[in-house]
């Protein structure tokens, strides 16, 4: 029966998104919320804010389980969980609209914590490395913030390629959502299986040459929905290994003073160049050899798989 909810979720998410875009692409445009595709020679105007699309497949699959399950005791976490993403992806619109500065952009996904915070998400007692398990008391409250806007912020941090942010989020989901099944952690595998089905469903307008982009309402959202069910669901080290990407990411980040971007210049060949003053994973993978815009977010899904699979054989150790 939770087998069956699970995929059903997935489905209503899939479908929510994926029929769903087209008329956003079509409305965002015609509103003039455009971004441009800096990889390109051109730069051609693209729809920004497709994480409105992402958040209504989430949201219907979320709510179609919460119907199906209405007597489980998992229901106040089904739905912090959803208030939580809901609130990020109101502070990513707020964003895509508004442009708010980057240190602000920083610390604002905390408020989204606190729906985890009210409904007492997750469990009090954590396991650390050469420590042990520890009873962290209200502390845990500040994990629950920091584990929100800590997730939020990575997929925002490693974004800017045509597919790239949905591409690195269908991986971590995925290897979340088996790390769920692997433990029966119905909540962290119904989470995620909503999470990938939008995700995927997106994809099919975001890959190169993409029809819209995420927006940071699409970024924070992703990141935000990872860490929700990891915490609401206990399973912060899975979560932290699954990210192991973005921790590189981020190293690389500071290196260059949090001024680098993670974009390309088009060659006449159509690979593309990384610039001067690199400082993303992104100009890594440039510099290592030719490579065009869908091959570089090839690369980089391929080693957030490998991060995935550590995660994933972290379950029982």
């Amino acid at each position: 029966m939770l087998m069956n909810s699970i995929l059903l979720g997935f489905i209503a998410a899939f479908l929510s998104t994926y029929f769903l875009m087209p008329a956003l692409i079509k409305k965002l445009k015609s509103a003039d919320i455009t971004g441009r595709d800096m990889n390109k020679k051109n730069t051609p105007e693209v729809a920004e804010m497709g994480g409105i699309g992402i958040f209504a497949g989430f949201a219907a699959g979320m709510l179609l389980l919460i119907g199906l399950n209405f007597r489980s005791t998992e229901i106040i976490s089904f739905l912090g969980v959803l208030s939580a993403v809901m609130l990020i992806t109101l502070i990513g619109v707020i964003d895509d609209l508004l442009d708010i500065r980057q240190l602000v952009k920083t610390i604002t996904p905390v408020p989204a914590s606190i729906p985890l915070i009210v409904v007492r998400a997750g469990e009090k007692i954590m396991s650390f490395p050469l420590i042990g398990s520890v009873n962290l008391g209200r502390i845990y409250y500040g994990f629950i913030a920091l584990g929100i806007t800590g997730a939020a912020n990575a997929v925002n941090m490693l974004a800017g390629l045509n597919g790239l942010e949905a591409s690195l989020g269908v991986v971590a989901s995925f290897s979340v959502l088996i790390a769920a099944l692997l433990t029966n952690n119905f909540l962290g595998a119904a989470v995620m299986a909503c999470l990938l089905g939008a995700l995927i469903a997106f994809l099919k307008y975001n890959l190169s040459p993409a029809e819209v982009f995420p927006g940071d309402s699409g970024t924070l959202l992703i990141g935000g929905a990872i860490g929700a069910a990891v915490i609401a669901g206990n399973m912060e080290r899975v979560g932290v290994i699954a990210f192991g990407l973005y921790f590189i990411e981020l190293a690389l980040k500071a290196k260059s003073g949090f001024k680098a971007d993670c974009f390309g210049k088009e060659k006449e060949d159509g690979t593309l160049e990384a610039p001067e003053e690199t400082g993303s994973l992104t100009h890594v993978v440039m510099n290592a050899g030719n490579f065009t815009e869908p091959q570089v977010v090839a690369v980089l899904t391929g080693a957030a798989t490998v991060f995935g699979l550590l995660a994933v054989a972290s379950v029982g150790m």
